[in-house]
């Protein structure tokens, strides 16, 4: 299984020229992923990748850190697919998968055809989706990390101030946060996919709503089982 997590570099107010739903003039700064490289749900890699005009100063401000160009993205997740490896996002249908099918010009990753493929052989998980699809809900990540990892677990930081961080130089710090929400969405799916429900606050609610998780425990015995294969 791959989790993945993108940060943008934006810093115009949303309705100024971008928007959540459409991928127009969302640029890249980082996509972070952990992918499951054994037998224990614990057995995580990580990896990084930063778009082309950031990444010589990451480089510098991360000197003992391995960074990878963005564009070679592409190439790893079609190894992953060719390896039937899952991949796991949080509203990533919506937000992280169009914005990488991008051209790299664009802001994107130059991934459009190798997430159409992971779609077409269906592969994509994403927790927001199946979430709503059953509840007709919007949970948002940090309401499902503290219903179900509790109240202490959270976000390193809020969406809307990784873009700041980010133009201000403090690569390391977004980058921290991106691989963050990585872990979390995964401790948070393993957690609802072992015991069979979420029970976390919706979008706008303050009252927890308790919903089923049936195809969750399917697929992380999928991930698991994938790297046991030859």
């Amino acid at each position: 299984m791959i989790i993945l997590d993108i940060e943008t570099k934006n810093l115009e107010a949303i309705g100024d020229g971008i928007t959540f739903g459409h991928p127009a003039n969302w640029k890249t700064s980082c996509v972070c992923t952990l992918e499951l490289i054994g037998p224990e749900i614990t057995d995580l890699e990580a990896k990084v990748f930063v778009n082309h005009e950031d990444l010589a100063k990451v480089k510098d401000a991360m000197p003992n850190a391995t960074i990878t160009p963005l564009n070679e993205l592409r190439d790893y997740l079609n190894n992953s697919l060719e390896d039937g490896l899952p991949l796991l996002t949080h509203n990533g249908d919506s937000f992280d998968l169009p914005i990488l099918s991008k051209s790299l010009e664009d802001g994107g990753a130059g991934c459009a055809e190798v997430i159409k493929d992971y779609i077409d052989a269906g592969l994509t998980v994403d927790t927001c989706a199946d979430l709503k699809r059953w509840t007709g809900k919007r949970f948002h990540l940090q309401d499902l990390i503290q219903g179900v990892l509790g109240s202490n677990a959270s976000k390193l930081m809020s969406g809307a101030n990784a873009p700041k961080e980010w133009n201000a130089g403090n690569y390391a710090g977004v980058i921290e946060y991106c691989l963050s929400d990585s872990s979390l969405t995964y401790q948070m799916f393993c957690v609802a996919a072992q015991q069979g429900f979420v029970e976390a606050n919706a979008s706008k609610e303050t009252t927890p709503t308790v919903v089923a998780t049936p195809d969750w425990q399917g697929w992380l015995d999928i991930a698991v089982a994938t790297t046991q294969e030859p």
